[in-house]
């Protein structure tokens, strides 16, 4: 299973590509970040179109683009896309308080702007019963705060957090919530073991990892790394590549 799939450019923009690194038995989870790529993501779901595993099928507004939409009927369109599609669910939504918003937008009020956004789309996907695919960097105390501030009746189906980076502190306080039970983390080498790993590890065997030292033991990260791991339980942890669906 790939828990985490970007869509990529392409000229085909009905979707009808397949995804080819879907395998007999596999399963993929395929994130629209934006109206630009929610009706690709919506077209996936055509019977025209076979692909040799199984797909999930998410739309969401993501923090990176929410100055961009913050303006249209972007929560309309999201609604009216997941009752018009019950297999639809949310994502990529989320926080991020490491990212530069555009010119002439203040990191605070970008920050709060995302906040509003986040909670809208979270509250959505409890309205509907959707589960909910979330991106959170250097914002977990946010992220904390906006879920607990979420009625449990109210709450998704369930939560993923994608490549997630918290603490262990704060991974340990997540699953002992009430609503722990819904959430899920992910890893990806892409972004997790970023600087564990160096860059040109593909198509290498572990052998040839080894011998040339392309993997560095940065003692600090890779204790950070590890004691997120040991915080999750088995049943709720999930890997990811959070790369192109199409291409990767």
């Amino acid at each position: 299973m790939d828990a985490h799939v970007h869509l990529v450019p392409s000229g085909d923009k009905q979707g009808s590509m397949k995804f080819a690194r879907l395998k007999q038995g596999s399963v993929e989870t395929i994130v629209g970040t934006s109206p630009e790529d929610w009706n690709t993501v919506k077209n996936l779901l055509s019977p025209t179109i076979e692909p040799i595993g199984s797909l999930v099928y998410c739309v969401g507004l993501h923090p990176w683009k929410v100055a961009r939409y913050a303006d249209t009927k972007w929560l309309q369109t999201l609604e009216n896309l997941l009752l018009n599609h019950s297999e639809l669910q949310v994502g990529e939504i989320g926080l991020d308080k490491a990212w530069v918003p555009p010119e002439g937008l203040q990191q605070e009020a970008n920050f709060h702007l995302q906040l509003k956004v986040f909670k809208k789309q979270l509250e959505l996907a409890g309205k509907l019963e959707r589960s909910a695919s979330v991106h959170c960097v250097k914002a977990h105390s946010a992220l904390m705060e906006t879920l607990s501030s979420i009625k449990l009746d109210l709450f998704p189906n369930s939560i993923y957090m994608h490549s997630w980076s918290g603490s262990a502190d704060i991974t340990r306080q997540l699953v002992k919530k009430k609503f722990g039970q819904k959430i899920y983390f992910g890893v990806s080498a892409h972004v997790n073991l970023r600087g564990l790993i160096a860059r040109d590890w593909d198509g290498k065997t572990a052998g040839e990892l080894i011998a040339s030292q392309l993997w560095r033991r940065k003692e600090k990260l890779w204790s950070k790394f590890c004691g997120r791991l040991n915080e999750i339980p088995l049943n709720k942890l999930l890997l990811e590549s959070d790369l192109a669906g199409f291409e990767s």
